[in-house]
């Protein structure tokens, strides 16, 4: 029951830690700028904020983005932290799938219990490389950015991304020792039953007077 609720928590966890992989992949909102010194910014309350597709520029009643499309003209950061979170974000759904099946409460045909360890495994190393690379470029880009313009404080994407990184991470090695536990906890109960058939069997062909009894208590 425990590893069984261990990996359900997994699954949400993991499910959950890619859909703040994909909101940060999608919004610009990555770090806040100022154009000029903080304090000048703040009196004319103008900021703006920098992501992975757009500038955008923040003031009274304005909102305006600027998308990012010459490729050519792009620093070398942006692009690598395109690059990595467009990748963390594909390998999330094959390792959502794979890690939905090796929930005890799906089975797929009479399959033996080696094929949902092995996919397990698979998705534990998915997962592990997903937030890895939602790990580097989320650090990656702020610290570079910091180098052209003032950052002023860090956006929502940014702590989307390293929330997601976080719950994506750990959690499916949970899983795939859960799974490991369960299919050898499985294993070991089946043949504690049937040597104890044997051994009951083997008990009653000596035709004591105990043997009505053992046969009784163990068939």
């Amino acid at each position: 029951m425990v590893a069984t609720c261990l990996q359900v928590v997994g699954f949400v966890t993991s499910f959950v830690g890619w859909i703040g992989i994909i909101v940060t992949t999608s919004t610009n909102d990555w770090v806040v700028t100022c154009g000029y010194t903080i304090p000048t910014c703040r009196k004319l309350d103008e900021l703006g904020s920098k992501g992975l597709w757009a500038d955008c520029v923040m003031a009274t009643g304005l909102y305006h983005c600027k998308p990012l499309v010459d490729i050519l003209i792009l620093p070398g950061y942006v692009q690598a932290c395109r690059a990595l979170m467009i990748a963390a974000s594909v390998l999330g759904l094959p390792a959502i799938l794979l890690l939905l099946t090796v929930l005890p409460c799906i089975r797929m045909g009479h399959e033996p219990g080696v094929a949902k360890y092995r996919r397990a495994q698979l998705a534990g190393v998915m997962l592990i490389l997903l937030a890895l690379c939602a790990m580097v470029a989320t650090i990656w880009f702020p610290v570079c950015a910091h180098r052209e313009t003032t950052i002023v404080s860090f956006g929502y994407s940014l702590y989307a991304g390293w929330i997601g990184a976080v719950d994506a991470g750990p959690w499916p090695e949970v899983c795939v020792i859960m799974v490991r536990e369960w299919e050898a906890h499985s294993s070991a109960r089946l043949r504690s039953q049937k040597s104890r058939k044997a051994s009951c069997l083997a008990f009653c062909s000596l035709n004591t007077p105990l043997s009505f009894h053992c046969l009784k208590r163990n068939l």
